[in-house]
């Protein structure tokens, strides 16, 4: 990418038909658009290195997930995974600063993960207790 760039600066460069402003506007247009490619090249790379890949469309919810707080129930017994409150997904929209056209999109899909995912904790969460129970 940073190749490409560099070859297209050479290019306005070496033209003669532009004048210095308009090869200064291009080459900041182009500067620009290269730091947005760069800036979301370095988020997937951040993201793959956690080992998951997400796709553009779910960043947000995935981002706004991450963010929530789990309401558990402990207790004598297993913890309990109760989900993720409204209210929780709602601050963290607001956190993230989520577009307002989105944000129900958004809060659907957060609701959506927890929603899939509670099963398999409480399962986690009851395999732990069986065996504290045993030792």
């Amino acid at each position: 990418m940073a190749e490409q760039w560099r070859v297209q600066q050479d290019a306005l460069l070496q033209a003669d038909d532009l004048s210095e402003a308009e090869i200064a506007a291009e080459l900041e247009q182009q500067y620009t658009l290269y730091m947005e490619c760069r800036a979301a090249e370095i988020e997937n790379a951040e993201l793959e290195s956690l080992g998951r890949f997400v796709l553009p469309e779910n960043v947000h919810a995935v981002n706004v997930y991450v963010a929530c707080q789990w309401t558990l129930h402990c207790g004598m017994g297993p913890r309990y995974y109760q989900g993720i409150s409204q209210l929780e997904i709602e601050a963290a929209i607001r956190n993230q600063a989520i577009p307002e056209a989105q944000r129900k999109t958004v809060a659907q899909d957060v609701t959506l993960m927890w929603m899939a995912a509670q099963p398999t904790l409480q399962h986690a969460a009851n395999a732990q207790a069986k065996a504290a129970e045993k030792s």
